[in-house]
């Protein structure tokens, strides 16, 4: 199931990617269930609420357009990034060992340090797979890295490692892109932390977090 938030007159709604083609999820839904919930398919973010029921609802609504191709709702809409308006996104800084000797640093083994987490503001970094990355002014050194983002589907807090599993909605690609040099105009005296509150800056431009197509 590759699932897709699609721009529809303004709109951000659900669909699915079926055949290369944008099926309207929703629309659909109320054709093929004769007592169907709108709410359980309207857009990502209600999918997402509602769990199993949601889950179940698009499977079904699926396999009903590929057996029922003309009484299903195809969309010609624009992709959006697959969660257009997550509540968060927070990322993990030196996952990679290779990666952190890439940039000059030293990987120690996962037992004996904890990776450094941080987030990107998801109303203005998420974009979708196309949409232009704008590049500030100021920058020095773009720097940009492929990741498997996970979609966290119902709240989670102090969640056991041999649970976490139960949380995943699913996975798809966001690019984090970086300025790694930012220049700062003004001259100021150095403070402790300094060079680390630059790097989050640099995480934190708008259209920083280009997102897949589907997930």
């Amino acid at each position: 199931m590759k699932l897709v938030s699609f721009d529809d007159s303004g709109q951000a709604k659900l669909g699915a990617l079926v055949n290369d083609k944008i099926l309207d999820l929703s629309v659909t839904y109320e054709t093929a269930a004769s007592n169907a919930n709108k709410r359980l398919l309207a857009s990502m973010m209600s999918f997402l609420k509602h769990g199993d029921k949601a889950f179940d609802a698009a499977k079904k609504t699926i396999e009903f357009a590929k057996l029922n191709p003309n009484k299903a709702t195809w969309s010609d809409g624009k992709l959006l990034a697959p969660v257009p308006n997550p509540s968060k996104i927070m990322l993990i800084a030196g996952n990679y060992a290779e990666h952190i000797r890439e940039g000059g640093g030293t990987a120690l083994e996962k037992q004996k340090t904890t990776p450094r987490v941080f987030m990107k503001p998801p109303s203005t970094t998420v974009i979708a797979h196309e949409e232009s990355i704008i590049i500030p002014p100021n920058a020095v050194w773009i720097d940009w890295e492929a990741e498997l983002a996970v979609v966290i589907g119902k709240p989670a807090r102090f969640v056991s490692a041999d649970n976490a599993y139960d949380y995943v909605a699913g996975y798809t690609i966001l690019q984090d892109v970086s300025e790694r040099k930012l220049k700062v105009e003004t001259d100021r005296e150095p403070r402790e932390g300094d060079k680390w509150f630059d790097w989050l800056n640099g995480k934190w431009f708008d259209t920083f977090a280009p997102m897949a197509p589907v997930w």
